[in-house]
C-alpha cells in the first residue's frame, strides 16, 4: 500500500521562498520527515507501504502559500535543496515527490524550471518521484481523439499540461509518474466516463 503525504512548504504569516532559502524552515521541515518515518515505522510491516512524501505539492498554481512563480522559483529550488539533504538524513526510505498541478497558473514560466536539478540535468538528485494531481474541467472529452487532444496539451509557456506530457517529462528524468489527485471536478464537465476510463 502507499500514502502521499503533502505538508505544504512554507506558511501564511509572511513566510517567505527567501526565508525558506536560507534554512528558516529546516526545523519544521526535520520534525515533519521524523513524524513521517515514526508513523511508517508503527506499521505492521513497514517494507510494504510506500510514503512519498509530496512538499509544496500543487506549487504551479496561485492558490498556496508556497506558490512558485518567475519571481521565485530560484529561491524555491535553493530551498528544496536544503530539503532533500534533510530528507535523506531523516527519512531517506521515503520518495520525496515534486507534485505539480496539470495546468500551471499564473507561475509566468514553464514548471519544469521549478524542478531542482533540471538546469543542471541532475534532477534525480533532489527528486524520487513526479506527481500531478489532474482534474477534467472540461466539457469535450467525448470520443478517443478528444482525449488525445487533452493528454498532449502544453501550457502558454511550453510546459507540460496534458497526462501524457507529465509522463513523458518525467521519464525523461529517468523517473516514475504517480498521480495522487484524480477527478472529474465537481460535475463541472458532466458526467464523463472517458475520463475515468
Amino acid at each position: 500500500s502507499s500514502i502521499d503525504v503533502g505538508p505544504g512548504y512554507i506558511g501564511r504569516n509572511g513566510e517567505t521562498m527567501a526565508q525558506a532559502a536560507a534554512g528558516a524552515y529546516e526545523a519544521r521541515w526535520t520534525q515533519t520527515f521524523r513524524t513521517a518515518r515514526s508513523w511508517w515505522q508503527s506499521r505492521r510491516d513497514p517494507s510494504k507501504v510506500t510514503v512519498f512524501m509530496s512538499f509544496a505539492h500543487e506549487l504551479n498554481g496561485n492558490w498556496y502559500p508556497w506558490s512558485v512563480n518567475s519571481g521565485n522559483y530560484q529561491q524555491f529550488i535553493t530551498g528544496w535543496k536544503r530539503l532533500r539533504v534533510i530528507h535523506l538524513r531523516e527519512f531517506p526510505e521515503s520518495l520525496l515527490t515534486f507534485n505539480a498541478n496539470a495546468q500551471s497558473i499564473g507561475a509566468g514560466l514553464d514548471w519544469r524550471r521549478m524542478v531542482p536539478g533540471y538546469a543542471e540535468g541532475k534532477v534525480k538528485d533532489f527528486v524520487d518521484c513526479g506527481a500531478v494531481d489532474y482534474y477534467n474541467y472540461t466539457s469535450t472529452l467525448d470520443s478517443a481523439s478528444a482525449w488525445q487532444t487533452h493528454i498532449n496539451r502544453v501550457d502558454q509557456w511550453g510546459g507540460p499540461w496534458g497526462l501524457e506530457k507529465h509522463r513523458q517529462f518525467w521519464e525523461s528524468c529517468g523517473l516514475p509518474l504517480t498521480i495522487p489527485e484524480w477527478s472529474n471536478h465537481k460535475g463541472d464537465a458532466g458526467d464523463k466516463p472517458l475520463f475515468a476510463q
